[in-house]
């Protein structure tokens, strides 16, 4: 099973969010994932904070910023885990994702990864480009942070 979902937006060439209720987001994502262990307490689950980047600018530099923007956010969400757990040190979070077979990751994919969307008509489903790097509409939607669920 896989699951993912946009969690921030970014400002061009800022690791710093700018998305609003990025708070109740990423609260979401922590309680998402308690839940997930809670109903799949025998399974490895895998969480991959992605980074993205528009495709302006080098690729080293979009590379770096987008990995920038994955660890921040996935900083962020070990504060909720573990503010929502009720643990004193992340040593203790540590631990406590080791016991529940969880991996979190940060990766960044710099602009290899356009934004989007799988549309589902008639039974059919296709993929839908909404993060075009030619158009400004579409490289707003490619400076972003993904957060994905696997349950293997």
């Amino acid at each position: 099973k896989r699951e993912r979902m946009v969690l921030v937006k970014f400002k061009f060439a800022e690791a710093k969010a700018e998305s609003r209720y990025l708070e109740s987001r990423m609260e979401y994502s922590a309680r998402k994932l308690i839940k997930l262990v809670e109903e799949n307490p025998t399974k490895k689950i895998v969480v991959t904070v992605g980074g993205h980047t528009d495709k302006i600018g080098l690729e080293a530099v979009n590379a770096k910023l987008s990995l920038e923007r994955a660890g921040r956010e996935l900083t962020n969400l070990r504060k909720y885990l573990l503010g929502i757990l009720g643990l004193g040190t992340y040593s203790e979070l540590d631990r406590w994702l080791a016991e529940h077979r969880v991996r979190l990751k940060a990766k960044g994919y710099g602009y290899s990864s356009p934004f989007k969307i799988t549309k589902i008509e008639g039974g059919k489903s296709e993929e839908v480009l909404l993060g075009d790097n030619n158009l400004p509409e579409g490289r707003i939607l490619n400076r972003r942070v993904t957060v994905e669920f696997k349950i293997k």
